[in-house]
């Protein structure tokens, strides 16, 4: 077999489906967070005081905060 005829038989094949990274990604981090948070709630407990907390504004920008270092963290690893 000639080097001619080997690419025009590899070319016959097609390409393969790309795998989509990107839906990857994100499934494995939302089932991470997922996990992380069950296995929280039963380890550590949620606070008693849960509701009343979260009328206070500090309570509540630690939400912000986490939410905001997570959309940065997925960017950065998309972007890889």
């Amino acid at each position: 077999m000639k080097t001619d005829e080997l690419i025009t038989l590899l070319v016959a094949d097609g390409p393969k489906p790309a795998i989509d990274m990107r839906r990857n990604i994100l499934l494995t981090s939302m089932a991470g967070a997922l996990i992380a948070a069950i296995l929280l709630a039963f380890l550590v407990g949620i606070r008693g005081d849960f509701s009343e907390a979260l009328g206070e504004w500090r309570f509540v920008a630690k939400f912000i905060v986490m939410a905001l270092l997570m959309a940065s963290a997925a960017r950065a690893v998309l972007d890889l």
